[in-house]
């Protein structure tokens, strides 16, 4: 149990962070928009190499290339956006001494990392879901690329890499609050995260991932924030209020 204290604590993370994170949130979304274009544009282009070979269907394998990238957004929003939440509330709060009035209080420690890793994912989740309305209007009207989006899609790119992303924003949040000075990491590790699925998407056009894959990720990703809860319950506690 996260204590009777965990929706207090959400509440009040959703509306510090709503009133701070305004121009991230619209930064973020132009950067997942500007991606899909691009990368777009580069599978265009290489595609347009095939095409006098005439035995390919060059727009059924560019819609698929185009829902292929819509499962992929996920990752690269929530962890960067999610991750500029997380910077402000884990370490901003930790290293400023506020942290220290609020575990004072006995609330569970597991209780005031859920709710802020809760928050920032439900709202970088919140910008994904718009980033991916703006991306696929782009890809029909813009790019005038047919898209069909099946069950399986659709699941893909709003549950399963999603929570993929969840995974690492947790691995991120106990970095965050196990380490002394993590401002190192929450620089550098999720832009290289977002800049790698970027180079691996756009090195070549990729079809959908095949299911198995994305069990497995999702398992692994469950574990992970399951273990990400158990460590941060067994962290302790002066660690977290030391400055």
């Amino acid at each position: 149990m996260v204590g009777s204290g965990f929706k207090v604590l959400l509440t009040k993370e959703f509306k510090e962070v709503k009133r701070s994170v305004l121009s991230s949130f619209l930064y973020s979304i132009f950067y997942a928009v500007f991606i899909e274009w691009f990368i777009l544009q580069n599978y265009i282009k290489a595609y347009a190499k095939l095409a006098n070979a005439g035995t390919l269907d060059i727009p059924e394998l560019l819609g698929q290339a185009a829902l292929s990238t819509l499962m992929f957004a996920g990752p690269i929003m929530i962890t960067f956006f999610g991750n500029i939440i997380m910077t402000r509330s884990f370490i901003r709060e930790r290293s400023s001494g506020a942290l220290i009035p609020l575990l004072g209080t006995g609330i569970k420690q597991r209780a005031v990392w859920l709710a802020k890793l809760t928050t920032a994912f439900c709202i970088s989740y919140i910008a994904l879901i718009i980033a991916l309305l703006i991306n696929v209007l782009m890809i029909i009207f813009h790019f005038k690329i047919p898209i069909r989006v099946s069950f399986y899609a659709l699941v893909s790119t709003l549950l399963i890499t999603p929570v993929a992303s969840l995974a690492v924003l947790s691995i991120l949040s106990v970095l965050y609050w196990s380490l002394k000075s993590p401002q190192f990491i929450a620089a550098t590790v999720p832009t290289l995260f977002s800049i790698s699925i970027w180079t691996y998407l756009v090195a070549k056009p990729r079809t959908v991932v095949d299911i198995s894959v994305l069990v497995i990720v999702i398992s692994i990703s469950a574990i992970t924030i399951f273990m990400c809860a158990i460590i941060i319950n067994r962290l302790n506690r002066k660690r977290l209020m030391a400055i």
